[in-house]
């Protein structure tokens, strides 16, 4: 049963809340002052009237205990600052008791949602290899420790679940988990989304995705994709920012930020911090003893997906799957599984059924740096100038790893504008 603390310096009225609330089927205490060692038994705190807010949202946000501010006048500039504080929602007296009971309950029903995404989190990385139990073991590790964190992997090696498994392992979970994909957000527009728009005193201020994600965390998807003006603004954040006061930030990278780095086009200072908790995760063609596992897990997901009876993977397709060097990891896995599903007439799936070559000699993905390239934006020039001839836009930009919006963007901004001819006949 969910449990509400009201925090409320009038103890008559704090009362008058309790049974309201319990006429609408809340179980709810009082409290003329807020007591941080019950919190661990709260779901959630409403504070009233002219309790001590600050150490109220301080606590609420340590505990990651959702709150939701009653204030006795409304006023633009207070509400902007509540919710930037922490505050799940702003409410202003006299309050109709139908609307507390219902910003109530959509508070605690956000959390059973989360609270479902992070057991789902965890249940996908599946496998029983000793590279799997490994990584595992580092996860918790780092969930357990506090700084930031570097999330590094090949394209499809589930860097943005790991990431997820890492803040649901940790003493944040039951604050937020957002998320930022830096190739996929226009350079112009990123600093905006993250640090918001710097109107804080009009009712139409965008609060940024740092203070959205304060007390929890903040995964920068892709990192090496962000632009230098936004990585030095991230830096003064971590740097100057007390720890309540800031999100946990995790970074995945599928990039040499090293080297990126050392060629100036990554911050030294920003690296560093996220060295702090390094996580790698292993290419699918480290640990093919786990096929059977991810492979039945996956159909599962597939079959559930698309409203469909689960056919069996033949021996021999499990036989013809692990000779193969999966390049693009358990992305591409569960790609050809759906396809295969898909396709599938009877009630086992044959090899026949299965796009992949393999015989073909493992090779490393297309989105990763090749050597002779000095910064990333040089690569990104040559790889599409070598091969926007033979390949279409939306090829392009998966083979590149990122979206075809993204791809548009970069080509208007390094000015490689799509060339009119193509040296090959149509494609059939």
């Amino acid at each position: 049963m969910n449990r509400i603390l009201i925090v409320d310096p009038d103890s008559k009225r704090g009362a008058s809340l309790v049974d309201l609330l319990g006429r609408g089927g809340l179980v709810a205490a009082h409290a003329e002052v807020l007591p941080a060692d019950r919190l661990s038994t709260v779901d959630l705190v409403v504070v009233r009237g002219h309790a001590n807010r600050s150490n109220v949202f301080n606590v609420c946000r340590r505990a990651a205990v959702p709150l939701i501010v009653v204030a006795a006048h409304g006023a633009v500039r207070d509400a902007v600052a509540a919710m930037k504080a922490g505050a799940a929602n702003y409410l202003v007296d006299p309050i109709e008791p139908q609307e507390l009971i219902g910003a109530i309950q959509g508070e605690l029903g956000a959390r059973v949602r989360a609270d479902q995404a992070r057991s789902a989190a965890r249940a996908s990385m599946v496998g029983d290899s000793a590279s799997m139990h490994a990584l595992l073991a580092r996860i918790d590790a780092v969930a357990a420790a506090e700084g930031a964190v570097l999330v590094r992997g090949e394209p499809g090696t589930g860097k943005a679940l790991a990431a997820r498994a890492i803040h649901d392992a940790s003493e944040r979970r039951q604050a937020a988990f957002v998320t930022i994909n830096c190739a996929v957000v226009p350079a112009e527009l990123i600093e905006a989304e993250l640090f918001g728009d710097g109107r804080a005193a009009h009712s139409d201020a965008r609060r940024g995705l740092v203070d959205t994600a304060q007390g929890g965390s903040l995964l920068l998807d892709e990192v090496s994709q962000l632009p230098k003006v936004a990585q030095a603004r991230l830096v003064d954040v971590f740097l100057e920012r007390a720890d309540t006061e800031r999100p946990r930030m995790i970074a995945t990278s599928q990039h040499d930020l090293e080297r990126l780095a050392d060629d100036g086009a990554f911050s030294a200072t920003l690296l560093a911090q996220m060295h702090q908790n390094l996580v790698e995760l292993p290419p699918l063609r480290e640990r093919l003893e786990d096929l059977p596992l991810l492979a039945d897990h996956l159909l599962t997901r597939i079959c559930t997906r698309l409203a469909r009876p689960e056919p069996v993977l033949a021996a021999d397709a499990l036989r013809f799957m692990a000779s193969y060097q999966w390049p693009g990891n358990v992305r591409e896995l569960e790609n050809v599984l759906e396809r295969a599903v898909i396709l599938a007439t009877d009630e086992a799936i044959g090899p026949e059924l299965l796009a992949i070559n393999a015989g073909a000699p493992a090779r490393p993905p297309a989105a990763v740096v090749e050597e002779e390239a000095t910064t990333l934006e040089d690569y990104f020039v040559r790889f599409v100038l070598d091969h926007e001839d033979e390949l279409t836009e939306t090829e392009l930009a998966a083979k590149l790893g990122i979206s075809r919006k993204s791809l548009w963007e970069r080509r208007q901004r390094l000015n490689i504008p799509r060339r009119t001819t193509r040296k090959r006949g149509p494609r059939r």
